[in-house]
């Protein structure tokens, strides 16, 4: 989380913002951290109980995505057009490979 955090600080706008998330995915995509929890999520379909686990260490990340998220747009027009938390959620949903996950534990909490 440090060396995610210090590699989005330096991001001044949307476009250097996703470019960081880009370089992130493909680290992540390259060490198999991906690959372990896509087999936790889909083994979730057989062990429910692992989604509460997988549900709590996501929810760190998606905060880290909302605050990055938010830094980025606030005091833009984008604030109003992409609500962070939204962002966040869809930006988190798109890296994990959830594109139907609805569960509200998955998203982000608003401020």
């Amino acid at each position: 989380m440090e060396r995610y955090r210090a590699a989005v600080a330096q991001a001044a706008d949307l476009p250097a913002l996703f470019q960081v998330a880009t370089d992130i995915y493909r680290e992540d995509l390259e060490s198999g951290h991906i690959k372990v929890l896509t087999e936790l999520m889909a083994a979730s379909t057989t062990f429910p109980e692992l989604r509460t686990e997988i549900a709590a260490r996501v929810e760190p990340w998606a905060e880290f995505t909302r605050e990055a998220v938010d830094r980025i747009v606030a005091g833009t027009p984008l604030e109003q057009l992409l609500p962070a938390p939204d962002l966040a959620f869809g930006i988190v949903a798109l890296y994990l490979g959830m594109g139907d996950v609805d569960e509200p534990r998955w998203r982000p909490r608003p401020r």
